[in-house]
Order: structure tokens, then sequence, then C-alpha cells
């Protein structure tokens, strides 16, 4: 290949992207294929070979009975669908299939810091993604969070299109993407209220005027509805009770509500012997909200401990409290390995530090400081929902990624430019 053709980034970010690849792919041969699948694992592996035999989102539940579901929203089982009807259906192969979205992770992250920043920033966002290790830990495992990244760095991208040039193509895009984050982790609807909205009034000190701002908004909101409609309609007609997007949120809300949830070396976290409500026959709706209601009375019995709580889940997402028993619940609950949890810490903190860096560098461009804090938000409330979990970090973790390769961009500029200023006049009478 030509020199020239070497220099250029984006090439440079495709090869980073092969390597994130290769990575995961040795992660996944030599550690994790040793490992069953379990918890979350369980449902999208089996959900993606339902797919694949014409079964449609179904779930078989504790009880053993087959049913419909929409207790994780469809966007990772459809694609392990896809990968099980074209004859990839074993638990490796669905671990692969996480790889892939890694590597092409790593790519749009690369992406959004060329755009934002140049070349530098550029290779340095696919580089964090590729080796961060909470993220090739996800990527190894048959997790949802696969497809969130990804989604999440394409929301990172459409923004970054929007800012460039507020087109209706470019808020096509955004909401296009915002819809598709959606359809891999529910809380991504939040990006609507905390990245679209201020994102578009953050374009009002320049063209288009109100009505084209109105207007903007409304091609992101048709191309939301043309991506996640067809789910919610679905959802609609499926379930006895109302349902949109996902129908796990009684579950959820049930596991991180007991005593041994709301205090203790758990504090902050889930706990199995929170899930106390059995399975209703039939239609899931009525499990939920049966979860849903012994969840509610609990907090509602114990309000005064929920801001500790609520305290202690957010500190457990950014891992600034109780670090230690993160690593342990990450290895014992989640099957992470005990010194890739521990290297994910350290680097976490590193990136974060970078990422800082990032921010201070963007602050004179605003409506691109928009959409690293509406996933920060929107991940930071998901966790005061629900609970303080490691993988629940995934977005954060790209957009850190990007604010960090921006930091390390601007880091390098000013030492070069500091290197590169003249020496003072020397005092007459001393040599130089």
């Amino acid at each position: 290949m030509p020199t020239d053709r070497l220099r250029d980034p984006r090439v440079q970010i495709v090869a980073v992207a092969v390597g994130a690849l290769a990575l995961r792919t040795v992660a996944i041969v030599t550690w994790t294929r040793h490992l069953g699948v379990a918890g979350d694992q369980v449902f999208y592996h089996h959900q993606g070979q339902d797919l694949a035999d014409w079964l449609g989102f179904t779930y078989r539940h504790p009880a053993g009975e087959q049913i419909t579901t929409a207790v994780h929203p469809p966007l990772h089982g459809a694609v392990l669908g896809l990968a099980s009807l074209l004859g990839g259906e074993s638990v490796t192969a669905h671990r692969l299939v996480g790889a892939v979205l890694g590597a092409a992770t790593a790519a749009v992250a690369g992406l959004v810091g060329l755009r934002v920043a140049g070349r530098r920033a550029g290779v340095a966002a696919a580089v964090i993604v590729a080796v961060a290790p909470t993220l090739w830990i996800n990527d190894s495992q048959v997790l949802s969070e696969s497809s969130y990244a990804l989604a999440v760095a394409l929301v990172l991208l459409a923004s970054v299109e929007l800012v460039r040039r507020p087109t209706p193509l470019a808020a096509a895009g955004l909401g296009a993407a915002v819809a598709l984050a959606t359809l891999a982790r529910a809380e991504a609807a939040l990006l609507v209220v905390v990245l679209v909205v201020p994102l578009v009034v953050a374009l009002g000190r320049r063209p288009p005027a109100d009505r084209g701002r109105v207007a903007l908004l409304g091609w992101v909101v048709l191309a939301g509805l043309a991506v996640a409609g067809p789910w919610v309609a679905r959802n609609l007609v499926s379930f006895d009770r109302p349902a949109t997007v996902s129908t796990g949120g009684g579950f959820v809300l049930e596991i991180a509500s007991c005593d041994a949830t709301f205090e203790g070396d758990q504090l902050g976290y889930w706990s199995a012997t929170c899930d106390r409500t059995s399975w209703e026959p039939g239609d899931e709706t009525a499990t939920e909200a049966a979860k849903r209601a012994t969840g509610t009375a609990y907090v509602g019995e114990h309000l005064d401990r929920l801001p500790v709580v609520v305290a202690a889940r957010v500190g457990r997402l950014w891992d600034v409290w109780r670090p230690n028993e993160s690593v342990v619940l990450n290895d014992v609950f989640e099957r992470r390995g005990r010194a890739p949890s521990w290297w994910a810490i350290r680097v976490w903190w590193a990136v974060l530090a970078l990422a800082v860096a990032g921010a201070w560098a963007l602050r004179r461009r605003p409506a691109l400081l928009v959409p690293f804090a509406a996933v920060a938000v929107t991940t930071t409330v998901a966790a005061a929902a629900s609970f303080g979990i490691t993988r629940y970090r995934t977005g954060l973790e790209v957009a850190t990624a990007v604010l960090a390769a921006i930091g390390v961009d601007a880091v390098v500029a000013w030492w070069v430019a500091r290197g590169r200023r003249p020496a003072p006049d020397a005092p007459v009478g001393v040599e130089t």
C-alpha cells in the first residue's frame, strides 16, 4: 500500500478496528469460550436461536413456559438471530458477533474523533475503544451492551454531523441513531429529552431560524418513529397491559429493592434474594406488574434509605465508591474475571481524567459537548433508577473514550506548541 494511503486517518482507524476485532477474538477463544452462558446471556443466546427458527421474540421463563416477550429491547436479539439464520447458532458464534460489533464501535468512535478534532483524536478514539477492558469484556460475552456501544457511537457521530451541517438528512440520521440505541437499551429513549432538544436549541445561534429548528426536530421524530415504531406497535398489540419499548421495568425494580441491596455489601447493587415474586402464567406483563408492585411497596416502606441507595448506585456506576467491591461483584456475579475487572477500573480512571481535558478543550464549542453530556446523564439516571453495575456504563465508556481522545490531542498540541515557542532574549553578557 502506498505510503500516502497509510497516512490517511480513515485507513489508520480501520486498521485499529481490525486490531480490536483480533483482541476480542483472542479473548473469546482463550477465555470466555470455556464459560457457559448465564443470566442475560442465556436470554439473548436462546432468543437468537428462536428467531432463526421463526418463533419470534419469545422467552422460556424460569417456570418453563415459552412466552412472547419484550423484557429486553430487540436489537441484540435480532442481530444474533441473523447470525443464527446464517449458521452461527453456537455460543462461540454469538460471542464472535460481539467481537465484530466491538470492532465497528472502534471504527465509528474513531470517525467521531476525526470529525471533531482531526486525525490524532480520531486514531486515539479508535485505540481507546479497541483496548478498554470494560468494552472488550462486554464484547466477548453474549450481551446487548455490544449492540448498545455501537448504537451510542452512531448517536455521537450523527450528533456531530448535525452540528456541522444542520440539514434534514442529518436530523433524520440523529433520530434513527437514537431510536436504534433505544432498541438496544430502553434508557436511551431519554436521549430525546437530554440530547435532541438541547442540541437543536444549541444550534439557535446560527441558521436555521426558529422555524427551521422545529423542522429539524420533526425530521428527528419521523426518523425515530420509522426505526422504533414497528417494535412499539408490536408490543402495544401483543400484551394485555400497555408496553412500549420494554416490559423489564418491574423485573429490574424488584431485584434492586430488598434488604440485601438497601444496606450491606450489595448496597446499590442487585441481589437474587430480591427476586421473590413468582411468575404468573401466560402474559409477561402480568408478572411485570406483580414484580413492580413488590418493588414499589418495598421502596415506599424504606424511603429514608433511598437517597443513600441512589448515591451508592451512582457511585458504583462511576467506580468512585467501593471499587474493591465492584471487582468482586463483577467477578462473582458477572463472571468478568478478577484481573480484567481490576484493569478495567484503572483504565477507566485514566480515560476519565483525559476526558476532563477533552471537555475543557471543547469548552468554546458547547454544541459539541451536548451529546457527550447527554450520554453521561442518561447513563447516570438509568443507574440511579436501577442499580450500579459496570456493564450499564457501556454507553458512557464510548462517549468518554472519544472525549479522552480529544483530550490527548489537546495535550499533545499544547506540548508541541510549547516546544516551538522562541526562547526569551538572553540577558546582556550571558552566552547562549
